[in-house]
């Protein structure tokens, strides 16, 4: 098995973070999922504001 770095990037929601070990993958897809008012937009939103934020 080749050796793969798993550098995380953060979810921008610092709960979400802790149960998914520190954030995404660096360069995976990770697919969001749900049904309508669960919250998927302001993940989106969340990831976005936070990654801007970093450039800053």
């Amino acid at each position: 098995m080749a050796d793969r770095s798993l550098d995380r990037v953060s979810s921008g929601v610092d709960g979400l973070d802790e149960i998914i070990r520190g954030g995404f993958i660096e360069g995976r897809n990770d697919p969001v999922h749900g049904p309508p008012g669960t919250g998927k937009t302001v993940l989106g939103f969340h990831f976005l504001t936070d990654g801007s934020d970093e450039r800053r």
